[in-house]
């Protein structure tokens, strides 16, 4: 999963370079948030969508769908997504750790920050690892 998300970190920098959320991309925007933070846009629903089918083919070329099989995709998904997020800052050459507070103008789209990160990932990374848990427990 760091190998995936490490890759997925890098792709994005090369895409959106400083400018995060898909800010400067050509891609259809709304102004309402998901969240409460993020506008969605066109290029978060497709690189969101392609992942989220592309983690489930295992399930449906080597096994079978199975509520395990499922939350296993779905904590992985998430996780992977979540460490990518992350990655993106550690690795962008416009951020870096440094850069990585809720005193940066440039976050623009992580707004709430708790304990010195993203409110989102206080919810993401339990949530994957609940979900991974619970489906090693059925």
């Amino acid at each position: 999963m760091l190998a995936c998300s490490t890759i997925l970190a890098f792709l994005e920098i090369q895409i959106e370079g400083k400018y995060g959320w898909a800010e400067k991309l050509p891609c259809f925007k709304t102004k309402k948030k998901i969240l409460g933070e993020k506008p969605i846009t066109g290029y978060h629903i497709f690189v969101l969508a392609f992942t989220f089918l592309i983690f489930h083919l295992p399930v449906f070329y080597i096994s079978e769908w199975t509520l395990k099989n499922e939350l296993l995709v779905l904590g992985s998904w998430i996780f992977v997504w979540s460490l990518e997020d992350f990655l993106w800052f550690v690795f962008n050459p416009h951020y870096g750790l440094k850069k990585f507070n809720k005193n940066n103008k440039d976050l623009w789209w992580h707004e709430s920050w708790f304990l010195g990160l993203p409110s989102f990932y206080w919810i993401s990374f339990p949530l994957s690892a609940i979900l991974i848990a619970f489906a090693w427990q059925i």
